[in-house]
């Protein structure tokens, strides 16, 4: 039977957030007050398991975009004498904050499972180079030995946290080990709070600027009696939004639990029935970073020439699916026009984006659509190649 299977779709107790959004509305106070607060210390709690000595800070924000340009912003790194190491693959927003802040990005190619290497930043690096915006591509943490070249560099290490929530490496939860951590939870994530995103950050002076310029770079918090001394913005997270992330850190192990579970039921029905696809996950398990917790977002598969037609059969069977990403982001059309696109520089970027499918996992669906998924994803393929 026909099922509908969404990409993702947000797990949220309807009643306990009614009960939180009457707590708001009764407090008055729609910005700025408790439920930020507490949704930033059960984050910092959750990224600081096991325990880190180091004080760790962090911001709620209106989104990931906004918590990369702070990132930057807030680092000093701007203006157009300015380099920034950007990966080709990776969401445009990344892209668009060194942009925003009139840096120059340098775009490197990826990996066969999406992540720079630390070989391929050191051939981009110029005398000119300020910061990395460090991608973790779909939950699996990048090459740790980059967090230590860009410290023994003095280069500002920017991690885009996105796809990434739950994933560990030996020194810690991604987002930490740099100087600036930028999560997202955008209905699709791990964690949602409709829009919305937290600046992580181990630099009390980093978290200060970060917090005084996403308010307009108010000194006073006090609203009729202020002074800037800065330029600031309006990147504030509302109380609605952190309130409802108060509720999803609830059961955020659980729901990162399950992913892991559906990732394995689908991986176990593809090779029971012995379908000859690609996991990236699986290529991750002989990089460097073998060893560390990957967080699970998405099953990315490379599925060959045949990936928009793959794609729209699981479509016609009820089950949706995404690409990440659609481009590598220098092939964009502002960004090509921009600066000009070599397709040979990015073709493993490229490989990807042609070639690959993602598969939803989230905590929404059960055994039964994982197997369904895995049945209709083996027929898609077999269909496809008998059509060539």
């Amino acid at each position: 039977m026909k099922r509908s299977i969404k990409f993702a779709e947000p797990v949220v107790d309807t009643q306990f957030v009614m009960t939180y959004f009457k707590e708001v509305l009764d407090s008055g106070r729609y910005t700025d007050g408790e439920y930020c607060d507490k949704f930033a210390a059960l984050f910092t709690t959750f990224l600081n398991i096991p325990d880190n000595k180091k004080p760790l800070y962090c911001l709620p924000v209106s989104s990931c975009g906004s918590a990369l340009f702070l990132a930057l912003w807030c680092n000093e790194v701007f203006g157009g004498n300015v380099d920034v190491i950007v990966p080709a693959m990776t969401h445009v927003a990344t892209v668009h904050a060194v942009e925003a802040v009139g840096a120059n990005p340098i775009f490197v190619d990826c990996t066969p499972i999406g992540n720079m290497s630390l070989y391929n930043i050191e051939q981009a690096i110029t005398p000119r180079t300020r910061a990395i915006m460090l991608l973790h591509y779909i939950g699996i943490p990048a090459d740790n030995q980059i967090v230590q070249f860009a410290k023994d560099n003095g280069i500002v290490l920017i991690e885009d946290c996105a796809l990434a929530l739950g994933a560990r490496t030996e020194d810690g939860h991604v987002g930490t080990n740099g100087d600036v951590g930028c999560f997202s939870f955008y209905p699709a994530k791990h964690i949602t709070t409709g829009e919305g995103g937290m600046f992580v950050t181990r630099h009390r002076e980093i978290y200060e600027r970060a917090r005084i310029c996403s308010r307009f770079g108010r000194i006073s918090s006090e609203t009729h009696l202020y002074d800037v001394d800065r330029v600031g913005f309006n990147f504030r997270m509302d109380e609605f939004s952190a309130a409802l992330g108060c509720l999803q850190m609830i059961n955020i192990e659980d729901n990162l639990a399950k992913r892991r579970h559906n990732a394995f039921v689908l991986a176990r029905e593809l090779l029971k029935k012995k379908c000859e696809i690609t996991s990236l996950r699986n290529a991750h398990s002989y990089s460097l970073n073998g060893s560390v917790d990957s967080a699970y977002y998405c099953e990315v598969y490379y599925v060959g020439e045949n990936r928009d037609a793959i794609r729209e059969f699981l479509s016609l069977n009820g089950i949706e699916t995404s690409v990440y990403y659609p481009h590598p982001v220098p092939r964009l059309e502002y960004y090509k026009k921009r600066y000009g696109y070599g397709k040979i520089k990015y073709r493993m970027a490229e490989l990807i984006a042609d070639h690959t499918i993602a598969i939803p996992i989230g905590p929404h669906l059960t055994d039964e659509d994982m197997i369904y998924i895995a049945d209709k994803l083996i027929d898609a393929v077999e269909d496809t190649r008998t059509g060539e």
